[in-house]
């Protein structure tokens, strides 16, 4: 059974379809069993199929032949959708994988008899679409590579020449549309061959086409973003690399009208892009006036990097659970006390990362990513001022940027949006305990506390090498040049 079942991957894959195994009456009798289903959840008729499925005589070839025979007139009902999910559960090891992929060819026949009929107009059509679709994306987190492989090659030559690009059309209808793409995202699973076979089936053009095809992530912006922000954006998700995060989508709020918190069914990250003017810069306050000249930086850029970053986070404080311990650290003992952070008090509130934690990191980028060597400068001047919070969080974003490894990213952005960027080393030292936060500055440390937290304090940066020690509560105080 498993050496049949790779043969029948295989041909699959490579696009090739079978003969059709079926005689004529099992193939009337399988056809009146789907439409009997599409009715309602009749036992017989999904008895009669079940013991099909489980005959290993019959293998993917010879169902999609007869999906494509019963989608010429037939629709993905709800009740079909419970056949599938009760037969792939009642079955186990490779017959469950089979019959997973079947359904998944089956949900393939759907799409692209749905597009024959003109989806976009058609209610019926659009509702057989949209549960084909919503079949492959339930299934395909329990498929095999291999298999979700093969119902991808299905999908393709399913589709054929059709495009879901008048689904995008009306505004009521993009959200649908940005998640049959996350579907097919998933599906191509990180495959560069397939990404062309998704660019056909979504209908992308020109920007949409070229940035995924080339980066791997989508991107629903419905034309808003111009020249300049389009090789920015393509700038930094070059020279972030991509395995700090699992970005699979980018969209425009304004141009599509899908806002932050819409709620999509992907595994992959979806980042919000707010689409200010490439020549729209940042305030120079984010910089003291004392420092001399205030870099300023394309808006764009550096909002789309704090974006970025958040999602980064997301990733890395799960791989790295001691990254989030210490951002909680620096929280503790920061408190409420403006000075104590890296963003000028002027821009920030008072208090917002009590509120909101997950935004210490994404903010300290804001800065980070204008000038890092400047933004390190800036942390120096508030660490000799005794508020040592705004080091040890710029060191924490360095360290996540680090991915865990020896070195990290340094950046400087100019009002283009244009990115200079290198590489520096950076050192760490193990926290087996720590002594909780001082109410206030001058009161006595908590009670000592076990720890297992790895800590950046080291880093070269403008010529020379930094190091800190730290005080009970994990906070630097000491610093160190060479």
């Amino acid at each position: 059974m498993t050496k049949l079942f790779t043969i029948v991957l295989a041909l699959l894959a490579a696009a090739q379809s079978a003969n059709a195994a079926f005689g004529e009456d099992l193939k009337g009798e399988l056809l009146a069993a789907l439409g009997a289903l599409s009715r309602s959840e009749n036992i017989e008729a999904a008895s009669r199929l079940s013991q099909v499925l489980s005959d290993e005589r019959y293998v993917a070839g010879d169902w999609q032949a007869l999906f494509q025979d019963y989608f010429e007139s037939g629709s993905f009902a709800p009740s079909h959708g419970s056949f599938w999910d009760y037969t792939i559960g009642s079955s186990s090891g490779v017959l469950q994988q089979h019959v997973a992929l079947i359904s998944g060819l089956f949900a393939s026949e759907a799409i692209g008899a749905s597009l024959n009929a003109g989806a976009s107009g058609d209610p019926a059509a659009f509702e057989t679409l949209s549960a084909g679709f919503g079949w492959l994306g339930h299934i395909g987190p329990n498929l095999s590579a291999n298999a979700r492989g093969t119902v991808f090659a299905g999908l393709a030559k399913a589709t054929g020449e059709k495009s879901l690009s008048a689904v995008s059309s009306t505004p009521e209808r993009y959200p649908t549309y940005v998640q049959f793409g996350l579907t097919l995202r998933d599906f191509a699973a990180g495959s560069v061959q397939a990404r062309p076979t998704v660019s056909n089936i979504m209908g992308f053009r020109d920007a949409a086409r070229l940035f995924w095809e080339a980066r791997g992530i989508l991107l629903f912006d419905n034309g808003a973003l111009d020249a300049g922000q389009l090789s920015s954006l393509d700038l930094l998700i070059t020279l972030i690399p991509g395995e700090l995060h699992n970005i699979g989508a980018f969209i425009v709020p304004p141009s599509t009208g899908i806002g932050p918190g819409a709620r999509f069914m992907s595994p992959a990250q979806i980042v919000y892009l707010e689409p200010h003017p490439i020549g729209v810069t940042t305030n120079p306050e984010e910089f003291p006036g004392r420092m001399g000249v205030q870099p300023v930086s394309s808006l764009f850029t550096i909002s789309t990097a704090s974006s970025i970053v958040r999602a980064i986070q997301d990733v890395q404080f799960a791989r790295r659970p001691e990254l989030r311990l210490r951002r909680d650290v620096i929280l503790a003992n920061a408190r409420d006390q403006r000075e104590r952070y890296l963003r000028r008090y002027q821009i920030v509130p008072i208090g917002a990362y009590q509120t909101d934690p997950d935004g210490l990191l994404p903010s300290v980028a804001y800065p980070y990513f204008i000038d890092s060597s400047k933004a390190y400068i800036m942390a120096m001047y508030l660490f000799e001022l005794e508020k040592q919070e705004a080091m040890d969080s710029f060191l924490l974003l360095a360290d996540m940027l680090s991915g865990g490894g020896s070195t990290t990213i340094l950046f400087a952005t100019d009002p283009l949006g244009r990115i200079a960027h290198s590489r520096t080393a950076i050192s760490r030292i193990h926290l087996s305990q720590i002594r909780g936060a001082e109410p206030h500055d001058g009161g006595f440390p908590g009670p000592w506390m076990p720890v297992n937290m790895t800590v950046c304090n080291g880093i070269i940066i403008n010529g020379f090498t930094y190091s800190f020690d730290p005080d009970p509560q994990g906070i630097s105080i000491r610093a160190f040049r060479r």
